[in-house]
């Protein structure tokens, strides 16, 4: 018996040892990288880590000559704790040489402790730029740096740590004026907006312009904000000198947030830089191309899985737009330019959320509660917010399908003044101007149950088939946008809060495309516009506002506080 118990005892000794020299093992060759790098040590690392050596030869020495085995269960159990000990005192010693090597590399960036990061996958990287955009000294490659910097950004704005952002931002804005190439400015502007420190409201406040989705309908906002900028030119608040474009209007807004359709006008008008004129015959001439298709070929396209109409037209569609291949994050590029965000739906999840697209991002302090990106082209920007269910396929991103917005946010005013507190969290609302594509009535449900005349079948030739009627009745009342207006009249200011959207006396499919329809529902717009003065009015009241001298002196005096990203 006494034999056995032996054996057994030994052979539970060696083990213990040999899975003690197992865990050393390690720490021989953190040792020895020691050693190799002793030259630039101190004198008191060079004891520390002899000291680590001495602990454990004396742990080897130690297991050999107390490592005996007794025939009693109690020296067993005094064996089992010496060699319990042993591991514990191994994972003392494996914690001191990591120390060590903690040390010796905070030594190295001592220098520059804004380029130290911990406990970050892209340490390595972003010191790199960090510190090549710091040491360069030529336009050009400090504009290559900023590029690859806002790439970084915007797939992960937690790329940075803080402590990299505000030296970063205490440089941006040192050399801002001293570099005065506009590529090397419109980079700097993308890389501040990418960290959550865009530029100050422009007015007394924040401006938003906010844009609803509803298909060609899309027209009437183009229509009322054409009105609106020419009662902005004739009051003498912007002066128009390129008729070609509206930017110099759009440019006195902030922020910019459209959904489906109303991202579709946001773009082309303050991205490409089309004129409300010209955008109106663009949209016209898109609906003719994409929506005009008989209803055979929708049906059997429909049948056999795909969408009604032609998704792959309709991408060479909006990447026909200028910059429509410039990623979203360069949107706000130009001086003055707004903010800029689109919104999306996640469908393959439990729950439809929100995904917004952005030109900025933010600080660590102050952020969105919804989730989106920026790495992003402006194209594929467009694609996933007008993906609408049944009319265009799905668009696949990253691990995401993502349709029209205007499934769960058709009406996008509470989001954007959400993102806009987030980004200025210190500044009050100005202005709140809400786009609507048209308030009508539903289609009658004797329109889709009664049979059809042979005169009435000819007037509906280009128009729905009954499975088509009902499904557009079911789209307004999901897209429902007057809830929100309802709750923001109630919440906002007095005279902050602006929305337009005309009641129309028919009703306008979201895929119309015959001209005639189109003319009805401009005139219809343009009428009610015409009724809406007095608001006009009072809107360019409040656009007019600027900043004053006292907000003016306020931004000075918290600019420093403001550039210091908490650690």
């Amino acid at each position: 018996m006494s034999r056995t118990s032996d054996r057994v005892l030994l052979l539970i000794s060696s083990r213990i040892v040999s899975g003690v020299k197992r865990d050393i093992q390690p720490f021989r060759l953190l040792n020895s990288q020691l050693k190799k790098d002793s030259k630039s040590d101190t004198e008191s690392e060079k004891n520390q880590s002899w000291d680590v050596l001495r602990n454990i030869s004396s742990t080897f020495k130690w297991t050999d000559s107390k490592g005996t085995v007794d025939d009693s269960d109690t020296s067993s159990k005094k064996a089992q704790s010496r060699n319990n000990g042993l591991l514990k005192e191994a994972k003392v010693v494996e914690s001191k040489v990591n120390i060590l090597n903690d040390k010796q590399q905070s030594q190295l960036d001592i220098s520059k402790p804004c380029l130290s990061i911990k406990g970050n996958n892209h340490d390595e990287t972003s010191q790199k730029i960090v510190k090549k955009l710091l040491e360069a000294s030529s336009v050009i490659s400090k504009v290559a740096q900023l590029n690859i910097l806002n790439e970084h950004l915007a797939k992960d704005n937690s790329f940075l740590n803080n402590a990299q952002k505000t030296a970063l931002v205490h440089h941006l804005t040192a050399s801002k004026d001293e570099f005065s190439k506009r590529r090397y400015q419109e980079a700097v502007r993308c890389t501040l907006n990418l960290i959550g420190m865009p530029e100050k409201p422009k007015g007394s406040g924040i401006k938003i312009l906010c844009i609803d989705g509803g298909g060609t309908r899309g027209l009437a906002p183009l229509e009322m904000l054409a009105k609106l900028e020419k009662a902005c030119v004739d009051k003498g608040v912007i002066k128009n000198e390129n008729p070609d474009s509206s930017n110099e209007f759009l440019s006195q807004f902030d922020l910019i947030c459209g959904v489906s359709t109303g991202s579709i006008v946001a773009f082309m008008t303050s991205v490409a830089g089309i004129s409300f004129t010209t955008s109106i015959n663009v949209y016209r001439k898109m609906a003719s191309e994409i929506f005009q298709r008989s209803s055979i070929i929708g049906v059997g396209s429909t049948l056999t899985g795909n969408s009604w109409y032609d998704t792959d037209k309709w991408l060479k569609h909006l990447q026909s737009y200028e910059r429509s291949f410039d990623p979203i994050y360069m949107a706000s590029k130009e001086k003055s330019a707004p903010l800029i965000c689109a919104v999306s739906v996640v469908t393959n999840c439990d729950i439809l959320r929100p995904y917004v697209f952005r030109s900025y991002g933010f600080r660590p302090d102050s952020r969105s509660r919804y989730f989106g990106g920026a790495a992003v082209e402006n194209w594929e920007v467009l694609r996933a917010t007008t993906a609408a269910p049944f009319y265009f396929d799905p668009f696949a991103y990253e691990d995401m399908v993502l349709q029209d917005g205007g499934i769960l946010l058709n009406n996008p005013t509470a989001l954007a003044i959400h993102e806009a507190r987030a980004l200025w969290p210190n500044e009050e609302l100005q202005l709140v101007l809400s786009m609507g594509t048209g308030l009508q009535n539903s289609i009658p449900k004797n329109d889709l149950t009664r049979p059809q005349s042979k005169q009435q079948q000819q007037k509906a030739k280009a128009v729905r088939t009954e499975y088509l009627k009902t499904f557009n009745h079911f789209i307004d009342t999901v897209t429902n946008t007057e809830v929100v207006h309802t709750t923001l009249k109630d919440l906002l200011p007095r005279g902050t809060y602006f929305r337009f959207n005309p009641r129309l006396n028919d009703s306008f499919v979201l895929d119309e495309f015959r001209a005639e329809r189109l003319d009805e529902l401009r005139q219809q717009t343009l009428q009610y516009m015409s009724r809406e003065e007095n608001r006009v009015d009072r809107f360019v009241k409040c656009f007019a506002q600027s900043r004053s001298t006292k907000l003016k002196l306020r931004d000075l005096w918290h600019q420093r506080v403001e550039q210091i990203f908490p650690n």
